[in-house]
């Protein structure tokens, strides 16, 4: 069933029944042919003034005073006969949003003139008679209200922005936008974002995601002490708290009977504030009795033309819950996987309105990027998606295909992604790093400075991207765009400035032909505790390990823990079945996660734990771990890719060698091979691919997926002149082994004339810590130009940041054997030391850029380390 036509159904069964059908009196009043009458409906008391373009109408209900302005669309107009003031109480009396009060009721408005072939998105500014502060939000209103998150207050007025047969739109007539809806503002010194949520389980089936409920407070500070209680079959963490916050409930199914089992969570603030309750439902079923996953593929239409970043989406719900939806891309009998959609909160409140009584459905809405760029014939033919959808149980439901046909050949607007937050992720803090990338086709390119890449959060602009920065998996990946030595670029948001919740945040980037495109929107969660300026944070906030029945088992992985300004003492709760250490620290640090082979559940399990400070005083953070076991014989080998260098390139000097490889138990090693000649282990880094960690969740220790080498191309057979195949082998903790691909390269060392060289510490990947930490390395440069000895030409930069330069002209015996004839070779040695106390403990990027006297310039040793530093 498609959910809008209900929703409209709904809207116009309320119009009717409710407001009746009394006539219009349309008086011809003034303005040149404007409109002058009541309201639509015939609803008494309500008088709307339509200007002659038919694009502003002034809207008056006894002393309350409205506007509704479309005129900044040039064929857009009003619909005077479906213009109206609605009560809430007539609306939907037994399902108001908690907390919140109306003081201007709600605003009915239909939009029409738009392009019959809809897809069209216009911004709609509302005025009304109540000076709404930064705590209101606007709800949309069908069978239940729900936060609309594109609507920008600013004192009286509200902008909306509003997607025809998209977002913001009731009704699924191409060519008009139906929006019933009204501002609110909370009522008492706590809020919540929501009334209600709803849980399902099966007999026999012990375990329910659990669900946030986001907490806020009216006046913006940080002083509202909380205490969440829940009563029924269910539970809530944290049971404390200050300020904003959040509280995730989960159900226990093994409390509850078959059937429905209801409870509350009741967010009790300190004193006499008032009360948030939240009803809380689980459905149990009996086995037996459930069905499978059911929803709708929407976008993109069928048999239409696309090209560059395609959001592929839908919906999806479950009696029970859904477990994933997958995209894979049929190829004659075969579906070949692309990677799994994203649940995203927020995305589709016409789901949730429609289907109110299902598991999880404030998140049905679920979303993929397609960069069609990367479908076989570099994205040019035509394709059939098809989206599968499982449950909780492992049932599946196939939720339709699309057709379509992709023309990147003849593309001309940028194209790209953003990385993170990852679609329907958390973003905290005040420099919460925004990352992505953008290009777009030849000959025209997106200027360097970043000043044509805008970023919008919530539908207003926050700022531009800083860009320029180099990604070399995508340079290797998209060679020929004018932009693609370096595509990527980030924004520092600052997530307090909002409240904890679901938004909004795009890119919308512009070239040097006037070609603009929004890239990567997405919804998000902003999830800020009481005091941002020292809360504990981590550095993963989910880990996957695999196992099988044979004992093989994923490594360890490190978690580091920091707590902004001071040393606060931390105690770790480890769940159940997986082992933590240590369980408890001061201030920053690590622990370590892993488990026992022999004591994980066959079949995929889920385990949460949490760690808090000692004092009580902070809302923990929450960590989720999943464990896969596989029986003998059903694991898969390692698969990935082999990035740079470019096959075909000509190179010299010093090469990063890099790809990524995932696999279902672990990776052991990637080798790498001149023909079949050993030349190293590459070294797998930790945070180099985000993206990987998003597209393959469920895979052992993806966010160590990406690996690099770094070929000294001169110690090459014939001094690093000639042609050269490089082959990159995986092998994993099974001992299958997979070759991730062959590069053919020209290494022409006999007319380099840039300098190169390596860090030889920290080792790519490794730690550092400490407050004098040493990184060691080496630079030389082709005859007959020279490094000066004093290092001034010898930039070390961490996070892309210049820390200083290095102490040069030390004498190496092992660099001065190997590079005989340069005018540095008995000084090409060179240091620095690092304060690493003053970063945040986790993954880090460095390298050095040295410049000879020929004012030859390059980056030397470029890669991704570790700081690990205790308090």
């Amino acid at each position: 069933m498609n959910v809008h036509h209900k929703w409209v159904r709904y809207i116009g069964l309320l119009f009717l029944g409710l407001l009746g059908l009394g006539s219009i009196l349309a008086t011809g009043g003034g303005g040149g042919g404007g409109y002058s009458g009541e309201g639509g409906g015939g609803q008494a008391g309500v008088t709307v003034t339509l200007n002659a373009a038919g694009n502003v109408a002034d809207v008056t209900k006894g002393t309350k005073q409205y506007q509704i302005d479309v005129s900044s669309h040039a064929t857009a107009k009003l619909d005077a006969d479906s213009i109206n003031v609605l009560g809430t109480a007539a609306v939907n009396p037994t399902n108001l949003p908690s907390g919140y009060t109306f003081p201007d009721e709600l605003l009915a408005f239909k939009v029409t003139g738009l392009n019959p072939a809809g897809g069209e998105t216009i911004t709609v500014t509302l005025t009304f008679s109540t000076t709404f502060d930064a705590a209101a939000r606007y709800f949309k209103v069908a069978n239940a209200f729900a936060v609309y998150p594109l609507a920008v207050f600013n004192g009286k007025t509200v902008t909306l922005t509003l997607t025809d047969n998209g977002t913001g739109d009731s009704d699924t007539v191409a060519g008009q936008i139906t929006d019933p809806g009204g501002p609110a503002q909370p009522s008492t010194g706590i809020y919540t974002d929501r009334s209600q949520l709803v849980f399902g389980a099966k007999d026999g089936l012990d375990y329910a995601a659990g669900h946030y409920v986001m907490v806020n407070t009216t006046s913006g500070n940080y002083s509202t002490r909380w205490e969440a209680i829940c009563n029924g079959p269910f539970q809530a963490w944290p049971t404390t708290g200050q300020g904003r916050g959040w509280v995730i409930v989960t159900p226990k199914p093994g409390d509850a009977a078959v059937g429905t089992n209801s409870g509350t969570l009741t967010i009790q603030p300190e004193g006499s504030g008032s009360p948030q309750s939240i009803g809380l439902t689980l459905n149990k079923y009996a086995s037996g009795t459930t069905a499978k996953p059911f929803g709708s593929f929407d976008t993109p239409v069928c048999g239409s033309t696309v090209s560059g970043s395609v959001p592929v989406t839908g919906w999806v719900l479950d009696d029970v819950g859904v477990d994933s939806v997958r995209i894979y891309r049929q190829s004659g009998s075969t579906n070949v996987y692309l990677g799994d959609a994203n649940l995203s909160e927020g995305a589709r409140p016409d789901v949730a309105a429609q289907y109110p009584s299902y598991p999880g459905n404030q998140q049905a809405g679920w979303g993929y990027m397609m960069l069609t760029n990367f479908l076989p014939n570099g994205g040019n033919g035509t394709y059939t998606i098809e989206a599968i959808a499982t449950d909780a149980e492992g049932q599946q439901t196939s939720l339709g295909t699309k057709t379509i046909t992709c023309d990147n050949a003849h593309a001309v607007k940028p194209f790209g992604a953003i990385d993170t937050p990852a679609q329907g992720g958390n973003a905290t803090g005040s420099a919460y790093r925004n990352w992505g990338w953008a290009l777009t086709p030849q000959p025209n390119s997106i200027p360097t400075n970043g000043s044509t890449i805008g970023v919008f959060v919530d539908g207003a602009k926050v700022g531009d991207a800083t860009y320029n920065i180099n990604r070399p998996d995508l340079a290797a990946q998209l060679p020929d765009y004018q932009n693609s030595a370096n595509e990527a670029g980030w924004f520092n948001l600052d997530t307090t400035q909002y409240d904890n919740g679901i938004h909004t945040i795009e890119w919308r980037a512009t070239d040097s032909g006037g070609n603009t495109s929004v890239i990567g929107n997405r919804y998000f969660r902003v999830a800020n505790t009481g005091a941002p300026s020292n809360p504990v944070n981590l550095s993963q906030w989910h880990l996957d390990i695999g196992a099988t029945d044979t004992g093989k088992m994923t490594n360890s992985q490190n978690v580091y823990v920091n707590t902004g300004a001071g040393p606060l003492g931390w105690t770790l709760d480890c769940p159940t079945g997986i082992n933590c250490s240590p369980t408890s620290g001061t201030g920053r640090g690590t622990f370590v996660v892993y488990a026992d082979p022999n004591q994980v559940p066959a079949g995929t399990t889920n385990y949460t734990g949490t760690i808090r400070d000692d004092n009580g005083y902070y809302p923990p953070q929450t960590f989720t771990v999943q464990t896969k076991k596989y029986a003998s014989g059903s694991t898969h080998p390692p698969f990935g890719s082999f990035d740079t260098p470019v096959s075909g390139s000509t190179v010299r000097g010093s090469v990063p060698v890099t790809g990524w490889v995932l696999d279902d138990v672990g990776v052991e090693n990637v080798k790498i091979y001149n023909s079949s000649t050993y030349v190293g282990d590459a070294a797998f880094v930790e945070g180099a691919r985000p993206d990987l960690q998003y597209a393959y969740p469920g895979y052992a220790a993806s966010q160590k997926a990406g690996w690099s080498y770094l070929l000294q191309t001169n110690l090459l057979p014939g001094g690093g002149n000639g042609t050269y195949t490089l082959e990159a082998i995986a092998t994993d903790k099974e001992g299958q082994m997979n070759s991730l691909g062959t590069k053919t390269i020209a290494c022409d060392n006999a007319h380099a004339v840039k300098p190169f060289g390596a860090i030889d510490t920290p080792a790519q990947g490794c730690v550092a810590s400490g407050s004098n930490y040493q990184v060691a390395g080496w630079a030389l440069t082709p005859q007959p130009n020279t490094i000066p000895p004093d290092g001034s030409t010898v930039g070390v930069y961490v996070d892309g940041v210049k820390v200083g330069n290095a102490t040069y002209n030390q004498y190496r015996s092992d660099i001065a054997t190997l590079f005989p004839g340069y005018e540095n070779t008995n000084g090409a040695g060179a240091y620095f030391y690092l304060d690493t106390t003053a970063y945040d403990n986790g993954v880090h990027s460095i390298q050095w850029a040295a410049s000879d006297s020929g004012s030859n310039s390059d980056g030397i040793g470029s890669r991704y380390f570790t700081i690990q530093n205790t308090n």
